[in-house]
């Protein structure tokens, strides 16, 4: 017979196995939930699971990371979720969605750049399958971006001239008689014959009147636009491009009702769902550098044509591929929608 220590300790020792197995039986039913609400994108209803199993479990990687995303998703703690994400990201180097999320963090953040950088590195990964999946969130991060970035444009731009309309009003408080002078007529008197003032005569108020400036016209101009092109896989701007792009964005800031339109196109390469997604990504840093360089969205349409549209062959007769007409097929093409009446546009390929 067991003496009674022991027997107490082994009881208490069952207790705690069955509690354990009790609890990461729950932990599976609680996780199987939260996996469904994360995959449906319902983040505010897998955060409370993920914290709950975070606390049971600090040490899994899989509650770490949901429940770093979910923070970042519901826009809860950011400093904390962009921790437990680039944790996740060490962690799992390879992990396509973890960029997703890091961009949602550094968009709170309040961090273009960054944001920018990981949107590329979802693009630049190698599998097609797990960037459609995730791309068209990635998109609505990238768009809330450039819309917070000129909200604050325009804020600035409010700040700068509440500023310096309250400079105008002190100066005119300061110096109280510069602006009297200015602001009273110019009084002319008759003078008499020997150059004295006529007694019978009348003063004459002249009044200064402000000359209006002619509006310019323009001059006759044509403005040749090139189709942009890109590397394999790739959706940067190339450099070799960015002086023709900044010509046209000189144009629209002259033109302020001139707009675009950016059609982004592929070659065959991938599957017609990965090419569809590659021409807009390809068409959205066109847009994207003109709106860096102060050019609205709302100006800017994209469209995506995927490799539906190719200028060239893709392979050649013998179904070899056709190097140089890929080149040609992965473009974006540039068409102004409305050119003004001076404008003649020479699209070229």
């Amino acid at each position: 017979m067991l003496p009674g220590k022991t027997f107490i300790s082994i009881f208490i020792s069952l207790l705690l196995t069955v509690s354990s197995f009790a609890q990461n039986e729950n932990d599976k039913k609680l996780f199987q939930e939260a996996k469904k609400f994360f995959e449906a994108r319902k983040f505010v209803e897998a955060l409370p699971h993920f914290k709950q199993l975070n606390e049971n479990d600090p040490g899994n990687i899989s509650y770490y990371y949901r429940l770093g995303a979910c923070l970042a998703m519901t826009e809860q703690e950011p400093e904390k979720a962009l921790d437990m994400l680039k944790m996740t990201l060490n962690a799992q180097p390879k992990s396509v969605e973890v960029h997703v999320f890091l961009m949602k963090a550094y968009l709170l953040l309040g961090n273009n750049e960054l944001l920018e950088k990981h949107y590329k590195i979802l693009l630049s990964s190698e599998d097609e399958v797990e960037i459609s999946k995730w791309v068209e969130l990635a998109n609505d991060i990238l768009n809330q971006s450039q819309f917070v970035a000129e909200e604050k444009m325009e804020e600035e731009k409010i700040a700068l001239i509440a500023k310096s309309n309250l400079d105008a009003k002190t100066a005119a408080v300061e110096n109280p008689s510069s602006n009297l002078k200015s602001s009273e007529p110019e009084t002319v008197n008759t003078l008499a014959t020997n150059g004295l003032p006529d007694k019978g005569a009348k003063s004459v108020e002249v009044k200064t009147k402000t000359s209006t400036a002619r509006s310019k016209t323009q001059v006759s101009r044509t403005i040749p636009i090139k189709n942009v092109k890109y590397a394999y896989a790739k959706s940067d701007v190339n450099e070799n491009y960015k002086s023709e792009l900044k010509e046209l964005i000189g144009l629209m800031k002259e033109n302020k009702e001139m707009k675009l339109e950016l059609t982004g196109h592929t070659d065959s390469n991938g599957t017609d769902k990965y090419n569809l997604i590659l021409g807009e990504n390809r068409a959205r840093t066109v847009q994207r550098y003109f709106m860096n360089n102060g050019i609205s969205a709302s100006r800017i349409s994209v469209i995506s044509k995927g490799e539906s549209q190719p200028l060239a062959p893709n392979e050649n007769g013998d179904g070899s591929d056709n190097i140089q007409g890929r080149e040609q097929n992965r473009r974006v093409e540039i068409k102004i929608i409305n050119p003004p009446a001076f404008l003649t546009v020479d699209y070229q390929n």
